[in-house]
């Protein structure tokens, strides 16, 4: 592909693996469903199975309000020091 659309032929494997990356994560996005509930593909007993499992490992609280997103948590973990320590060695592991 090289000389194509007046790009050099490495830049179009950026191009196409960044495409295709894009147009799955939009697919995901409207295909996924958001919940154990949501998902068509599981039957009553395996929803409440998984529902149930995930309660009982702390993932999903009885309360619904504590599944609600919050950023205030996402600035907690970043001063974490666990986070720091696998943050750094997977960041020089990707360089």
């Amino acid at each position: 592909m090289d000389g194509i659309g007046g790009k050099p032929g490495w830049s179009w494997i950026f191009i196409l693996e960044g495409l295709f990356t894009f147009l799955f994560g939009v697919a995901s996005f409207f295909l996924l469903p958001r919940s154990p509930e949501h998902a068509y593909f599981f039957s009553k007993e395996e929803k409440g199975y998984v529902i149930s499992k995930l309660k009982e490992d702390g993932v999903e609280g009885e309360d619904p309000s504590m599944n609600v997103f919050s950023w205030r948590e996402v600035g907690q973990a970043f001063t974490l020091p666990q986070v720091w320590l696998l943050a750094v060695p997977l960041f020089c592991d990707g360089m």
